[in-house]
C-alpha cells in the first residue's frame, strides 16, 4: 500500500525529486546507446542498475573504498551533467549503496554504466555496430 506524502494538506502520491548525474562526455554516446537498447528512461535505468547490481555490491563485487573521504570522479575531466526525475525510493536506495562503498553517486553510476555495456557487448546481439558478413 503506497504511502502518501501531504503537502499543503493535499495527499501526493509518488512525490518526486528532480536529481543529477554527471558523466564523462565521452561515456554519452554509450549510455544513450544503452537507453535505447534496453528501451528505458534515465529514472528507469536507475531502477535496472538498483536491482540488477545492488545485491551483488552488497556481496562484495567492489570493494568499498579505505579512503576516509568519499570516492569521486577526477577533477580533470569533462563532464555532462545529466538531469532527471527518480522515483523518491530509487535516489535513496542508490544512495545507500554509493555510500556503503564510500563512491559518489556519480562514481557508482559511471561503474554500474560500464559493467552494464560489457554485459550487452557479450550478449553479441549486433545492436551496437554494424554487421559485415564475410
Amino acid at each position: 500500500m503506497p504511502r502518501h506524502i501531504h503537502f499543503k494538506s493535499r495527499p501526493v502520491m509518488h512525490h518526486r525529486t528532480s536529481s543529477s548525474l554527471r558523466i564523462p562526455a565521452n561515456l554519452e554516446l554509450r549510455l544513450n546507446s544503452v537507453l535505447a537498447r534496453r528501451k528505458m528512461s534515465l529514472p528507469a535505468y536507475l531502477d535496472f542498475l538498483i536491482q540488477r547490481f545492488g545485491p551483488a555490491i552488497y556481496g562484495g563485487v567492489f570493494a568499498p573504498s579505505a579512503r576516509p573521504k568519499r570516492l569521486y570522479q577526477p577533477v580533470s575531466g569533462a563532464y555532462l551533467q545529466k538531469n532527471f526525475v527518480p522515483r523518491n525510493e530509487s535516489w535513496v536506495a542508490f544512495s545507500q549503496l554509493a555510500s556503503f562503498l564510500n563512491w559518489s553517486r556519480c562514481y557508482l553510476f559511471v561503474k554500474l554504466l560500464k559493467l552494464d555495456w560489457k554485459d550487452l557487448l557479450k550478449q553479441g546481439d549486433n545492436f551496437f555496430g554494424v554487421h559485415v558478413p564475410f
